[in-house]
């Protein structure tokens, strides 16, 4: 479960780890990945 807000920004950074790219490190993305929280890797 994910209890903080989600933003359109989470879902660019989202994307881009699908694409295989690094969100942190490839971009000034403020958004945060979201999949390891979808997949349970994170709670």
């Amino acid at each position: 479960m994910y209890d903080k807000g989600v933003s359109t920004l989470d879902a660019g950074a989202t994307a881009m780890a699908v694409a295989g790219a690094n969100p942190t490190a490839d971009s000034m993305l403020d958004g945060v990945n979201l999949i390891p929280f979808l997949t349970g890797k994170k709670k």
